[in-house]
């Protein structure tokens, strides 16, 4: 190829100078432009090693010998105007290439003829002489001795090359070809032959026809007039090639060079054994067939039954073609040539420069349907590999009336590593015919590896790859690039057998990338055969590896059909509207705003319900706060699934100014029936709404959903952002109002996961039936995993941190709440109303068989009532969980709450009571987390149950005097409230009964007391009272911090003279921080207790817990300097006490007197320290001087 040539040439002077002066480096022949003849032998690509009887000189051990005189001589001689220059220009060169530098005017057409051959001799003046060829005249070449068989040293090359009006390149390349055929002949029979003894060593040849005698090098072709030869040669000796060394392989009997055009021969072979003994006479007189520059092989049992032999023609044998491992290569450069191999099937054809089909019209060899257009056909059965090297390999076309295809593919075609492109030249076919860079049919199968194929137009219909299914066809296309004026790819699909089409890493360009020309229902006239011919498609084309760039308006990258065509966007979904695809499983997927718009009108308008289809949202989508309509009303329901593939929908908008008359459904979706909704989150959500001055006017209003009808869900949905809910508020109306879902009429519900993450400052409000994710549901109804911390306000009735009424069969299962719930003000003269809000369900209603169980839910915000007068609801139903509820007269209707059943009886609307209620072992239910047994004490279950414990001594000031606190499961405190305590009025409100751990394990306890000199933090802040006691708790990761009286268990108890027991309490990891106030504080810190006074601490132990006070701090008891106290028995590991801010106190002047001990801080020397174990760590902070 020339790439290789010019790569080769400085190789090549360099070996020629080293060997001998070449004749006339220089020509001048009148010219201005120095130009560069690179002439090159074809090269053999390694690919056979060693010597081979296929190959020629180069690889057969003529040339090669640094210090022998045999070498490669190559002549140019310059024509122009018909005549030679005076001097002709020689080099010599073991390579395969030499360069000459000529200079030629611009504008004149010269003639260069090329000969190469070998050359073994010097005259005395020490230049080379003729060997077998007289090389006087190139004209004229004649042989220069007597004929020999199987010397590769005959080889030779030639070529002539015409160039038309030179045009000042300053290099030309010239290829050379053989002037002669190669005969040879092989014989497969060896081994039976080696088994009798009997080695081949001589043989005779007779043609019985006569040969060419000279050649014409300045035509290119062997003088008629000279084939005058008679040619025997008599016992020459068969050479030895490299591929017959191994015992019973094939041997070479016979090889031969001589001049040929497109002849025929006749020849007779007699080979001799070592003893001179005639082993057979062959006669091989079928007009064995001989081209020139290619190689003829007889090839069979020649030896020994010599009944049959196969015949083959190679092109181009010694470095253009051959065989490697049995597959047949090619060299070529010219479309001659190229059309040759291909109809002779060489499996490997390599362009040696670019080809341009149209040479074919010249030459006269074309064979094609339009016989005006070049066209290349790989056959049926056949099978080959075009390597373009690098190269292009072009063609136009200009015949109408007829399609056009450059390549014609019945066989299998591989084409790779280059550029092919074809142009219409002639007048423009429309819509009547195409033109194709390959058109595959009847079974051909194209395979395009690293190939840039276009069709360049001149016609309407002009495509790359064209298949038509009349037999199964295949394209495969990788690392490749198509790109056609109009489509790159059409599939015809008119035929009856498999359209087989897979295409990666690769870039289509057109207008259109991809068609299937006959693919609808319209196409084909009914539904069954269009369903049968897209059974044919076998594509693998929208794998995520291709580029596709298109030109049409539709933002298409392929188009199926004809007639009513289906289009398809570059990642294979079909497009179904601006904005909206449809993929391979039939979902829609929504692209941008344009397709919400379209999905919108195809419920509201259209009336598409999507029953049993999917939406899907492929981006996020920005609503900009434009008034919303709801998509669905009750004519036109949404009955599909909505899945927003975890995008966010933001900025929804719905204002509505004036007041509606009739049932209102606003929403995202506005009514939605048997419908699912899941996998999206809405940020940001604004709607207000103005209701009639009605009662129970039918809201149905929902950022998600107005309604929910039938059995629908709501999944993996949420609400964050600012988020701003409100029905008018001085209406009566306005009723099922939520951030999620405003309610339903009647049906099967279900939330899963479902999350409300508002922003400070967000809001949901409404007259009445009201909640976070739910107005109102009736029927069965199930909420699981979900959560709210929006404030829920409700002027009338029914308002719930999860829902506002729940009428049927209900179910809440780990859902938590955190906002405030609230009715503002109650119907006059209604007496439940104010009742009517919970922190999970505002209420409830139905009969016994349908029950509203709660299990796992917490709720944390305030929850609260009033009714019209004022009056507050105390104390607040279901444990504030569930508001009041109503259901027929006299019937008896359940809430179940872990376990615990509540009957709730009505003797009437206007009647209705609650009774107490218990739990499954008969305890009755004080608070959510608090039972009561039936001797009277307090049973803590729960985080719950703890907050509420604290609240009740801390803030509603209940002493629990003669009051038995039992802890009955092990309990996490992580984010639960606790309130700590003060001593500024004690002991009013100190506790005073006896607190039972029930060694149960209390972790993550957080207290925080701050900025009170008075403050006390502890599970029990102040202890007073004869007889108080504290036993069988564990706590475990505490942080607790206070700024004054700081403990494990308690904080302070009081100096009266009363016997406090603390006993068998652990205090295990964490902190204990006692923090300066105004100045001072910060002291009587302690693991266990903060201060004590009078009775028995005992059997308790501190571990693994940071204590930091700057004063009367210990690791077991701060302060207890009274001799009635008694500190027995404890234990401390692990303990580190900071002293911090010691400065404080500047009469202090020693170490000692800051009161800094492992088991009490101040107090050693009056309070009683017996069998207390273990040493604290004191780290020491700045002390006063």
């Amino acid at each position: 190829m020339k790439a290789r040539f010019l790569a080769l040439t400085a190789l090549v002077l360099g070996l020629a100078s080293c060997q001998t002066e070449p004749e006339g480096l220089d020509v001048n022949v009148g010219g201005e432009q120095l130009v560069t003849i690179n002439v090159a032998v074809p090269e053999a690509e390694t690919r056979a090693g060693g010597n081979n009887s296929a190959l020629g000189v180069f690889d057969n051990g003529v040339l090669g010998t640094a210090d022998d005189n045999t070498t490669m001589r190559y002549i140019l001689q310059v024509y122009y105007n018909g005549e030679a220059s005076k001097e002709r220009l020689v080099k010599y060169s073991d390579g395969k290439s030499v360069a000459f530098d000529v200079r030629l005017v611009p504008g004149r057409d010269y003639q260069f003829v090329v000969w190469a051959d070998v050359v073994d001799t010097k005259d005395d003046e020490g230049k080379y002489v003729d060997k077998h060829y007289n090389t006087a005249d190139l004209a004229n070449i004649t042989l220069n001795n007597t004929w020999v068989a199987m010397d590769e040293s005959r080889d030779a090359f030639t070529a002539t090359e015409l160039i038309e009006g030179y045009s000042s390149a300053s290099t030309i390349d010239i290829k050379l070809k053989r002037p002669f055929a190669k005969l040879r002949v092989v014989t497969t029979d060896m081994k039976a032959l080696n088994n009798l003894g009997i080695k081949p060593t001589k043989a005779t040849v007779t043609y019985t026809e006569k040969h060419y005698g000279a050649f014409n090098a300045y035509a290119g072709k062997a003088i008629n007039d000279s084939k005058n030869r008679d040619i025997k040669h008599e016992n020459f000796i068969i050479v030895s090639y490299g591929e017959n060394t191994a015992e019973g392989a094939d041997m070479t009997l016979f090889t031969d060079y001589f001049f040929a055009e497109d002849d025929a021969t006749n020849f007779v072979l007699d080979v001799f054994d070592q003893n001179n003994k005639i082993i057979k006479s062959g006669e091989f007189t079928t007009d064995i067939y001989v081209k020139r520059n290619n190689l003829t092989t007889i090839k069979g049992n020649i030896l020994t039954d010599g009944k049959g032999f196969d015949v083959t023609i190679e092109d181009a044998f010694a470095g253009e073609s051959g065989k490697d491992n049995g597959e047949t290569f090619a060299n070529v450069d010219t479309a001659e040539e190229l059309l040759d191999a291909i109809n002779k099937g060489v499996e490997n054809i390599t362009l040696d420069g670019d080809i341009d089909l149209n040479d074919l019209l010249s030459a006269g060899t074309l064979s094609t349907r339009a016989a005006t257009d070049p066209t290349i056909t790989v056959a049926t059965g056949k099978e080959s590999t075009i390597d373009l090297g690098g190269f292009t390999l072009s063609a136009t076309s200009t015949q109408t009336g007829k399609n056009y295809n450059m390549i014609d593919v019945r066989g299998t075609l591989t084409v790779k590593n280059g550029t092919i492109t074809t142009k219409h030249e002639g007048d423009n076919m429309a819509w009547n015919n195409s033109t194709n860079v390959f058109n595959v049919t009847a079974g051909g199968v194209l395979n395009l590896e690293g190939v840039t194929a276009k069709n360049l137009g001149g016609s309407d219909m002009a495509f790359v790859a064209h298949l038509n299914n009349w037999g199964e066809v295949t394209l495969n296309v990788e690392n490749s690039t198509l790109e056609s004026t109009y489509i790159a790819v059409r599939v015809f699909n008119s035929g009856n057998d498999m359209n087989n089409v897979t295409i990666k890493n690769s870039t289509l360009k057109g207008k259109y990338c991809f068609w299937v020309h006959n693919y609808t229902k319209e196409d084909f006239g009914t539904e069954e055969k269009a369903l049968a011919h897209q059974a044919l498609l076998n594509f693998d084309i929208f794998n995520g590896t291709n580029t596709f760039e298109f030109t049409n308006s539709y933002g298409a990258a392929a188009l199926y059909g004809f007639t009513n065509s289906i289009y398809f966007a570059a990642d294979g979904n079909q497009i179904v509207a601006d904005g909206v695809v449809m993929n391979a499983e039939g979902e829609y997927l929504i692209t941008k705003m344009s397709g919400m718009s379209w999905f919108a009108n195809e419920v509201n308008v259209i009336k598409n319900t999507f029953a049993g289809k999917t939406i899907k949202l492929a981006a996020a989508m920005d609503l900009n706060n434009e008034n919303w309509t709801a998509i669905g009303t009750p004519e036109a329901n949404f009955c599909g699934t909505f899945d927003g593939c975890d995008y966010t929908i933001k900025n929804l908008k719905i204002l509505v100014s004036e007041g509606k008359e009739d049932k209102a459904y606003l929403g995202f979706f506005g009514y939605a029936k048997n419908a699912t909704i899941k996998n999206v989150v809405f940020e940001n959500v604004d709607i207000n709404v103005a209701c009639l001055d009605i009662d129970h006017s039918q809201g149905h209003i929902g950022a998600v959903a107005g309604s929910l009808e039938g059995t629908s869900t709501i999944e993996n949905v949420t609400v964050k952002g600012d988020v701003k809910v409100e029905a008018t508020f001085d209406a009566n109306g306005a009723s099922r109002v939520a951030v999620v879902a405003g309610g339903n009429s009647y049906g099967n519900v279900t939330m899963k996961n479902v999350r409300i993450v508002a922003n400070e400052g967000s809001y949901l409000k409404a007259n009445n039936n009201v909640g976070a994710l739910a107005g109102q549901l009736q029927g069965k109804s199930v909420f699981e995993d979900c959560s709210s911390n929006i404030d829920v306000t409700g002027k009338k009735f029914f308002a719930g941190g999860i829902i506002g009424l729940a009428a049927g069969d209900q179910t809440f299962t780990n859902c938590h709440t955190t906002g405030d719930v609230t009715i503002t003000q109650g119907r006059e003269g209604k007496a439940h109303d104010h009742f009517r809000v919970g922190g999970i369900a505002g209420g409830w209603a139905d009969n016994v068989n349908t029950p509203l169980v709660v299990t796992n839910c917490s709720y944390t915000g305030k929850v609260s009532g009033k009714d019209f007068n004022g009056n507050e609801a105390n104390p607040l139903d279901y444990a504030g969980y569930v508001g009041r509820g109503y259901t027929l007269a006299n019937a008896g209707t359940t809430v179940n709450i872990d376990g615990t059943r509540y009957v709730q009886k009505y003797d009437g609307a206007d009647k209705a009571g609650i009774y107490d209620v218990y739990d499954a072992d008969g305890n009755l239910i004080v608070a959510n987390g608090v039972a009561m047994n039936a001797e009277g004490e307090y049973l803590i279950s729960k985080a719950a149950g703890l907050t509420w414990f604290s609240d009740q001594m801390n803030n509603k000031k209940n002493t629990f005097a003669g009051k038995t606190i039992k802890v009955v499961n092990d309990i996490d405190m992580a984010g639960v409230t606790y309130y700590g305590g003060s001593i500024n009025s004690y002991p009013s409100y100190c506790f005073k009964g006896t607190f039972d751990g029930g060694e149960k394990v209390i972790s993550n306890l957080t207290i925080t007391v701050e900025n009170d000199i008075y403050g006390a933090a502890a599970l029990i802040p102040t202890l007073a009272g004869d007889g108080t006691t504290i036993q069988n708790v564990i706590l475990r990761d505490v942080n607790i911090s206070s700024s004054h009286y700081a403990g494990g268990i308690w904080g302070y108890t009081t100096s009266d003279n009363c016997w406090i027991n603390v006993t068998n309490c652990h205090v295990e990891g964490g902190t204990i921080t006692g923090n300066i106030c105004n100045g001072d504080n910060a002291d009587k810190v302690g693991g266990i207790g903060g201060i004590f006074y009078t009775g028995t601490v005992s059997g308790c132990s501190v571990k693994g817990v940071t204590i930091t006070g700057y004063r009367d701090t210990a690791g077991i008891v701060g302060w207890a300097d009274d001799s009635r106290a008694n500190i027995k028995n404890n234990s401390i590991e692990n303990v580190t006490i900071n002293v911090n801010n010691a400065t404080n106190y500047k009469n202090y002047t020693k170490r000692s007197e800051y009161d800094v001990n492992n088991y009490v801080g101040e107090g050693v020397g009056k309070a009683k320290l017996e069998g207390n174990t273990g040493e604290a760590t004191i780290n020491w902070g700045s002390i006063a001087e």
